[in-house]
């Protein structure tokens, strides 16, 4: 990542060869030998699902039942067109997942969750080797962080770009300690090992928030972060609206 006015800035996470799928997961032995074809696009969908619980703590504490919308032009843009219904079918009746059904156009995207069998597992990379799926997903992943670069630099964020650009920066310099008490749920881990590994991602929303790794990492694990050597301290101003406002007064900021 070469930050918010380089390429690939924005959103990366495990590398197209490498997926977050459930450790108890294999696609040898839950796929036939004539629908092994599918795999890696079956372990792309439960890397999806990850990555959405991973990102947003609502999934993770109950929102939509734990069910995670996944967009149906978007994973069939990586998956392929017409591979994508065979995907979902082969991992719905496999067991893998369960999808609630509900869909409305422009709305509401179907949501998927992994089945009870799965849903406690640890999740672990898994290697794929499928060519056209990992040159899809990295042309999106690159589209996708080419239209947040464009937004930041347009004003469109809601954040300044200088001030994207200077906590992107800061970002990097955050390191996570070797050990980490244990055991932690599979969310969590996740969290840590990105982190460790400084696989970021990087979105301001519509609303003046800037949502990345650690915003996102559970309370009790932010003592171990550190920066430049030094460990960081979490600081939560209550009630501070009022104050900035004050202050874009003071200062002769505008609205």
């Amino acid at each position: 990542m070469e930050g918010i006015n380089g390429s690939n800035c924005c959103q990366a996470v495990a590398s197209p060869q490498r997926l977050y799928c459930p450790a108890t997961f294999d696609p040898a032995t839950f796929l036939s030998p004539a629908q092994r074809i599918y795999g890696d696009a079956i372990v792309y969908l439960a890397h999806c699902i990850i990555m959405a619980r991973v990102r947003d703590a609502r999934l993770r504490n109950g929102r939509r039942n734990g069910f995670v919308p996944l967009n149906r032009t978007y994973m069939r843009n990586v998956v392929g067109y017409r591979p994508w219904g065979k995907v979902k079918r082969l991992a719905v009746e496999g067991g893998l997942v369960e999808c609630d059904g509900r869909y409305r156009p422009g709305q509401r995207s179907m949501g998927y969750r992994f089945c009870t069998s799965y849903a406690e597992a640890p999740w672990k990379l898994r290697e794929i080797s499928d060519g056209n799926l990992i040159r899809r997903l990295g042309d999106w992943r690159q589209e996708r962080d080419l239209v947040q670069r464009d937004r930041i630099r347009a004003g469109r964020a809601g954040v300044p770009p200088e001030v994207c650009q200077g906590l992107y920066n800061h970002l990097q310099q955050v390191r996570i300690d070797d050990r980490i008490p244990q055991p932690l749920v599979p969310e969590v881990a996740v969290s840590v090992d990105l982190i460790r590994h400084r696989q970021w991602f990087f979105h301001p929303d519509d609303f003046g928030r800037i949502h990345h790794n650690i915003t996102n990492l559970k309370a009790t694990l932010r003592p171990h972060l550190s920066a430049n050597g030094q460990r960081l301290v979490n600081l939560d101003i209550a009630n501070s609206q009022p104050l900035f406002i004050c202050m874009i007064f003071l200062t002769g900021g505008v609205f």
